[in-house]
């Protein structure tokens, strides 16, 4: 039974705190300094410039920094509900993990939205 505690908390929690995790590393200038293909959040757009890079390094880890810190305790308010409710830990587990999950995308949607706002085509800073 403990392990199955572990494992809920692990997959209810988890998702947010990484989140907040690598947000806080990242919106704290812990990100990858040069664009490459193997670590940072690597896209078309970001890739363009070392500034859109930069750019996007910051701004992702920001909104991961903060999403993750307001997604904990809701995600934890919701799993004490649906186990209220006696929904399965299995399910508990896959809906938490499917709402932060779609956090994490708005959290991406929302940096390749800024960095069209602010760069052009080849990734040259708009004025």
């Amino acid at each position: 039974m403990a392990g199955l505690i572990f494992a809920l908390i692990m997959s209810v929690l988890g998702l947010p705190l990484m989140m907040a995790a690598v947000g806080g590393i990242y919106a704290g200038g812990g990100a990858p300094k040069r664009i490459n293909r193997i670590s940072g959040y690597r896209t078309k757009r970001s890739m363009e410039s070392q500034k859109a890079w930069d750019f996007a390094q910051k701004f992702i880890g920001r909104v991961w920094l903060i999403s993750g810190l307001i997604m904990l305790p809701l995600t934890a308010v919701l799993a004490l509900i649906l186990r209220k409710i006696e929904v399965s830990f299995a399910a508990i587990c896959l809906i938490s993990v499917g709402v932060n999950a779609l956090v994490m995308i708005a959290g991406i949607c929302l940096t390749e939205a800024a960095l069209k706002r602010n760069f052009g085509e080849n990734g040259e800073e708009k004025r």
